[in-house]
């Protein structure tokens, strides 16, 4: 909600980046958000519609939907900023709006398969308390060999990332997530909010 919201923004206010981040982040503002008026889509299926109890489902048809309501209502959006865990969901959005769509290419958190059950099925490296340990918090075998090819911060930094790109557009549709609440409170040029499924 608004105090919600407020109070967020007095904590981001005091919070100090590194130089490098805010290079690295220039960087992809300047390559990936070249519109003037932007429709930003936190495009979140696979787990988020059955590992996370009490948000209601959403389905690729609700997005497009909302999508091109949007789309309708505002015609001056020139570009739509997709921040997806997904490969699938992305293919679908590119092929419905070829020539608005960017994104931030080559995520290693980006996962192949849109119907995962489970954070321990997807092919990238997560923080997780079940199947990926045993009761003394060791990992299994297959999760060590995930933290061998990639370290959790790289992830974390992608995902940061793509927060703060969407935090830069000026429409946002998406789903309750940490992410997305994240790119809102962040945000100086976010006016509108479509949350889908509820918050």
């Amino acid at each position: 909600d608004k105090n919600t919201n407020n109070s967020l923004k007095e904590i981001i206010s005091k919070l100090k980046f590194k130089q490098s981040f805010l290079d690295k982040v220039d960087k992809l503002e300047k390559k990936y958000l070249k519109g003037k008026n932007i429709l930003g889509v936190h495009l979140r299926l696979s787990d988020l519609n059955t590992k996370h109890m009490g948000i209601k489902n959403v389905t690729w048809e609700e997005y497009r939907k909302a999508i091109d309501k949007t789309l309708e209502n505002d015609t001056t959006i020139d570009q739509i900023f997709v921040a997806t865990d997904n490969v699938v969901s992305l293919e679908r959005v590119k092929k419905h709006y070829p020539a608005l769509v960017s994104y931030i290419p080559d995520l290693i958190f980006r996962d192949h398969d849109e119907h995962i059950q489970t954070w321990e099925m997807a092919s990238w490296p997560l923080i997780s308390n079940d199947k990926t340990r045993n009761k003394y918090g060791e990992l299994n075998k297959n999760q060590k060999k995930l933290y061998k090819k990639y370290e959790l911060k790289d992830v974390f930094l992608e995902a940061f990332c793509e927060m703060w790109c969407l935090s830069k557009t000026h429409y946002l549709i998406n789903r309750a997530s940490a992410l997305s609440n994240c790119s809102i409170a962040f945000s100086n040029t976010i006016q509108g909010v479509n949350c889908l499924g509820g918050k």
